[in-house]
């Protein structure tokens, strides 16, 4: 069973699953060789088999409720993209839409409900990025930057984080135990 394993975890699953599903065009196999002189992870992920293993995985995210989707979403989907527009207020990357409609999301059904009283939809999408992005992404907004740039207390910033993210935690970590049901026979283990 161990030689038909593609994945060691849903995580490495849902990664690749992502990273494939955002690149502009598919490379071929022969353009790989000519580029690099080596064709893909030793998998056979490349080209259709790599699409349709994406396809497989995304439809198993699919499958997820929408808040459980959207964790997924901002846990592993790519973020962020390289911007070469040269304008002065441009930081040379942008969020990506898949990424930017998640925290959107997030943040109606799960940021908004969690607060109570007038809140800065800004600061709730940083404390939601904040969530989810690496703690070593360069992208990454830090709670205090981001109440800073908004003007809102640290303090405020801090108490709505915890409360936004006390949430997130519950539903995240759902999202992540239903998926890794999903996909245990992809990654040599049945969940059940």
């Amino acid at each position: 069973m161990t030689d038909d394993v593609l994945f060691k975890s849903h995580n490495e699953a849902l990664i690749f699953a992502f990273r494939f599903a955002t690149e502009q065009y598919a490379i071929s196999p022969t353009a790989k060789l000519m580029k690099s002189g080596v064709v893909g992870n030793g998998r056979g992920l490349v080209s259709l088999d790599g699409a349709a293993q994406a396809g497989l995985i995304l439809a198993n995210v699919r499958r997820l409720t929408p808040i459980q989707q959207a964790c997924i979403v901002c846990r592993y989907s790519e973020r962020f993209t390289a911007c070469k527009c040269g304008n002065s207020c441009c930081s040379g990357t942008f969020i990506l839409e898949e990424y930017r409609k998640a925290i959107l999301f997030l943040d109606d059904v799960v940021a908004l409900p969690a607060l109570t009283g007038i809140t800065l939809r800004q600061m709730r999408h940083a404390i939601i990025r904040n969530y989810f992005e690496p703690k070593k992404a360069a992208e990454r907004l830090s709670i205090g930057q981001a109440a800073d740039r908004l003007k809102v207390a640290r303090r405020t910033a801090y108490d709505m984080k915890t409360k936004i993210e006390t949430v997130l935690i519950d539903h995240d970590k759902t999202a992540r135990t239903k998926i890794d049901e999903y996909l245990g026979s992809m990654c040599g283990y049945s969940a059940a």
